[in-house]
Formats: C-alpha cells, structure tokens, sequence
C-alpha cells in the first residue's frame, strides 16, 4: 500500500511538470505566430512602398497607421516616413568641418539633401500584458522635388 502511494506522489508531480511544459510550450507557438503574422503584415505594408517608389518615383515624407487581421489576431502597422540626412555629412558638421550655405531652410547644406527617405515600420499587436512590437527600418527613394522651389528662390 505504501509503495502505491509513492507511486502516486511521484507520478502527480511528474504529470505536473509535465502540464507546465506542455503551458510553456503553447506560449511560444502563440509567440511563434504572432511574429510571423508580424512579419508578414510589415511585409505588405514595405512591398506597397517599394511600389510606390518606383510607380510615383518615390514615397513621401509622413506617417500613418494602418490595421490588418490574420487568424483572428489584430496587427497594427505604423509606418514613419522622414528625411534622411548622409551620417558622414551630419558628423562632418558635428566637426565643423563642413559650414552650411542655404540648404532647406538653411539646416542641412545643399549636398547632404537626398532624394533618399528613412522608413520605419512598427508592428504591434495584442492587449493588456500580452503584447508584442517588431520594427523594421530602410531606406527608399523619396519624392523628387525642386530645390529652388522648396528653399523659396
């Protein structure tokens, strides 16, 4: 009798551990699937900028959200266009090796203005203490503008 109970005990507790990994396990492939869904929203959304830069010769500068849904789980996708300055002209102003003549608005000099833009794409999804964020950042082309236009001559 004594020898069935520990019997027992022994394969309670093992049928115990054996249901957290089980918990664990399930957990990672909810997080598994959650990014990939991610991954694949974020996907989209780049492949429409990519388009676009080549359709309408460039993406412009701004910033929008956007939802989308796959199996049941909501993913919100925000998207921040801005300008992108060369980090070889930003340090060699931080230098002073380079002085600033006109360029918009007088911050960047004329050679540091890129038809390049810096695009950042968020994906976050979920609610309350089970959510998740994934980022992405590249450069595409920009819309192409006329800089006499643009700095007022």
């Amino acid at each position: 009798m004594v020898e069935m109970m520990i019997t027992v005990v022994i394969v309670a507790v093992c049928l115990v551990m054996a249901l957290r990994v089980f918990s664990v396990c399930a957990k990672a492939v909810g997080e598994s699937y959650n990014s990939l869904y991610a991954v694949k929203a974020l996907d989209c959304v780049m492949n429409e900028l990519r388009e676009k830069a080549i359709t309408e010769e460039g993406v412009e500068i701004g910033s929008s959200r956007e939802e989308f849904e796959y199996d049941g789980r909501v993913f919100t996708v925000a998207q921040e266009i801005t300008e992108w300055v060369s980090p070889t002209v930003e340090k060699l102003l931080e230098q002073g090796d380079l002085e600033v003549y006109g360029g918009m608005a007088g911050a960047v000099p004329d050679i540091a203005v890129s038809s390049m833009v810096e695009v950042e794409l968020t994906a976050e999804w979920g609610h309350g203490s089970r959510t998740g964020k994934l980022s992405v950042k590249t450069l595409l082309p920009g819309k192409k503008y006329d800089m006499q236009t643009e700095i007022g001559i």
